[in-house]
């Protein structure tokens, strides 16, 4: 019997308004568990978080929590072009099979495994399993994995995910999800491609960032000015985070892309992985692996050039094509301002793992603060150091982002330079603590606001970049009294801006300055 659709029916009357600060991920939880206790009341929150429930586990990738207070639902996902019906359409105990082939036990199993839960983020549809009515397993289905939607370009990002995960959970003390099986084909007994894995333990860790009011309900009411125990938990739980990251610094690339496992990386003898080409924007066409910073950013702008020549030739609009050259010509002196991604003493370019949403949804913790987890490294490739990882998570760079909203921040950009401060000092300490030979990645960590969002702005060709120009001119001081719009249209004239030109890059090379 397929539950999911049932669930989906269910309203708790009153829940809303009796407790309107409740994330939504608890009251979909509180839905569920009434219909399964016959519609008695409600688990208290206390009872909802327990150790062993990550029913938000893969509320993923693109719902983040700390931008912003209001979360996607399945409704918005599916306006998104994502389609899950195809995937709940699965019976639940197709799910209860394949994980009873993976763990490869006797029949009397069968009887103690259930469908827990199932859930949705943007790109996966997320079945929740339960022995013995503890939550144990998680099976992950992306959303494209039907037969039609379904590309080689999917399967290879699912099985470096896959792998990925645990390389990492192998070379490093990152705790991640184990990986049980995983299949990247509909040749299943689910008749789709999947990644069956353990359950997290803790919470994810905007539940603990959030605080406690003194009636023990979630305090969203201040974020900004927290109580004193819950500012120190919360620097508890950066330090946490920083050491964590640091443990990614024994993983080094020497190409910028998508992390390739030929074999198995738990196998006796598998051969070290490779970084092979990637995608950005969900392309199909993958890109080449890049062997230097230069490489990459001469690449992403050639291509950024070949469509504003396109642009050109299709509309003569002299005002358009004007900006979008100067944009070009900002973006060229931007990136040449870049550092090499060298590490302390070498010469030759390195490059290491950047998760692509390091966020509160995905950073688990216990209610010390302690990390518990990193989830959800889809996407994750090999990047330059100054945006790897040692560069702040999402959630303290809420404000160098696209379409930042003090109505709907949960902070203030004053409130959070404390705390970027603060865990940059702590990967400062993670990364020269007695018995590691420095990095000196450490040195990234501040200024990955700015790093992060131009080599994000660059890679992806965002074309909602206005907020990214904007911020840019403020950050220059000598921009700062200049109309973005009309310097972008004479920088990008065919009869050329001097003086714009020679001030450019001593003005970015500044910008970019880094301190040891």
């Amino acid at each position: 019997m397929n539950t999911y659709n049932q669930n989906l029916q269910l309203r708790v009357c009153g829940i809303k308004d009796e407790i309107p600060w409740l994330p939504g991920f608890i009251l979909d939880l509180l839905e569920y568990l009434r219909c399964m206790e016959s519609l008695e009341p409600a688990a208290s929150e206390e009872e909802v978080l327990c150790e062993q429930c990550p029913v938000c586990l893969f509320e993923t990738s693109s719902t983040s929590t700390s931008s912003s207070k209001s979360s996607k639902t399945s409704s918005d996902t599916e306006e998104d072009g994502a389609d899950f019906e195809w995937v709940r359409n699965i019976e639940d105990s197709a799910f209860v099979n394949l994980l009873l082939e993976t763990i490869d036990v006797d029949e009397s199993y069968k009887s103690r495994v259930t469908v827990f839960h199932r859930t949705e983020g943007a790109y996966n549809h997320v079945v929740i399993l339960a022995l013995d009515s503890q939550v144990r397993y998680v099976i992950k289905v992306p959303a494209t994995g039907n037969e039609d939607e379904w590309h080689e370009s999917d399967a290879r990002q699912l099985r470096s995910e896959a792998l990925l995960i645990k390389y990492i959970g192998m070379k490093t003390k990152v705790p991640v999800p184990e990986i049980f099986s995983w299949d990247d084909s509909s040749e299943n007994c689910i008749g789709a491609p999947y990644i069956l894995m353990s359950a997290l333990k803790g919470m994810p860790s905007h539940l603990f960032w959030m605080g406690k009011t003194p009636n023990g309900g979630l305090d969203d009411l201040n974020m900004d000015t927290p109580s004193p125990e819950t500012g120190k938990k919360r620097r508890n739980f950066l330090k946490n985070l920083a050491y964590t990251m640091a443990e990614l610094r024994t993983l080094e690339f020497d190409k910028i892309g998508m992390v390739h496992f030929d074999q198995d990386p738990s196998e006796e003898n598998a051969v070290p992985p490779t970084v092979e080409s990637f995608c950005v924007n969900n392309k199909d066409t993958p890109l080449v692996a890049y062997s230097s910073t230069s490489e990459f950013f001469d690449a992403r702008l050639a291509d950024l050039l070949e469509n504003i020549h396109k642009t050109a030739q299709e509309d003569d609009n002299e005002l358009l094509n004007n900006l979008n050259y100067g944009t070009f010509s900002l973006y060229r002196f931007m990136c040449d301002s870049f550092a090499r991604s060298v590490k302390q003493g070498n010469e030759k370019e390195s490059f290491v793992l950047a998760h692509n949403d390091l966020d509160f949804q995905n950073i688990w913790c216990n209610d010390q603060g302690e990390i518990t987890g990193i989830i959800d490294w889809e996407d994750t490739l090999t990047a330059p150091r100054s945006v790897g990882f040692a560069a702040l998570p999402l959630f303290l760079r809420t404000d160098w982002t696209n379409n930042y909203d003090m109505d709907d921040a949960w902070h203030m950009p004053w409130t959070l330079d404390p705390y970027r401060k603060f865990y940059a000092q702590c990967m400062h300490e993670a990364l020269n603590q007695d018995g590691n030979k420095p990095c000196g990645d450490a040195k990234y960590t501040l200024k990955s606001t700015l790093l992060c969002w131009a080599y994000d702005t660059v890679k992806r060709h965002e074309r909602d970049n206005g907020d990214f120009i904007d911020r840019l001119f403020k950050e220059i001081p000598n921009l700062r009294a200049v109309e973005p719009m009309k310097f972008l249209g004479r920088l990008g004239d065919e009869r050329g801006f001097g003086t714009a030109e020679m001030m450019l890059p001593r003005e970015f090379d500044a910008l970019f300055a880094l301190k040891a």
